[in-house]
């Protein structure tokens, strides 16, 4: 009897487990007009939003990355790389206003990550931006918002046009309830895949049990 309650809080205790991993919420939003409309709001943030510093980009390529710092405190640096040569390199524009542009965009946040930033993009075609814990949106220029409930990584910029353009960057604290534990989770399967996994594993831990229970009651 011992054992077959041990085995029953197991399957409870993995059934928690899986619960808890699909318990990630994030909120997007993409428009065409301000940062104010579109993300700076109680659901999405709490606080004044801190914005990147793009006035030490110069018109020059940059073949290895460069770094944009916080306004607020300049040792809070986002290191940003692209292609490294060819047609979409990675390179800055100082024409009409300050940005960098490339066939790809990828951000690195500083040291423990953030949760909600806000893009502000430009270019021909579909425009994608991917976090590292697996939300994704898409669509035309403007801006791009995110707010999570866990701190992310890195944010991967991608067009189906020829380049993609960087020309504003917010971060702040999310208004949502974090994830219980903190740190940075790995990246989230989709839904429907999630739910296969946590469903797999329980119908593992009942075949298990059941052998367990032939075994020792």
């Amino acid at each position: 009897m011992f054992h077959g309650a041990r085995s029953v809080f197991v399957v409870l205790g993995a059934a928690l487990l899986c619960a808890g991993w699909m318990s990630a919420t994030t909120l997007t939003t993409q428009c065409v007009t301000t940062a104010t409309g579109c993300w700076q709001n109680s659901s999405y943030i709490t606080g004044s939003p801190t914005e990147l510093n793009f006035n030490t980009i110069s018109n020059v390529d940059y073949p290895s990355g460069t770094t944009l710092s916080s306004t607020a405190n300049s040792s809070i640096v986002f290191p940003i790389t692209g292609p490294s040569s060819g047609p979409g390199e990675l390179a800055g524009n100082t024409s009409s206003t300050k940005e960098l542009v490339g066939g790809y965009i990828d951000i690195a946040m500083p040291t423990g990550g953030e949760n909600a930033i806000l893009l502000s993009l430009a270019g021909t075609g579909t425009i994608t931006v991917t976090l590292s814990d697996g939300s994704v949106l898409s669509g035309s220029q403007g801006f791009f918002g995110f707010s999570v409930s866990h701190d992310v990584t890195w944010a991967d910029i991608t067009t189906t046009g020829s380049s993609v353009a960087l020309n504003d960057f917010y971060y702040a604290t999310s208004a949502l309830t974090q994830d219980a534990g903190g740190g940075n989770p790995q990246p989230v399967p989709e839904a429907t895949t999630l739910t296969l996994t946590c469903a797999g594993f329980l119908i593992a831990l009942g075949g298990g049990r059941k052998l367990f229970l032939r075994r020792f009651v």
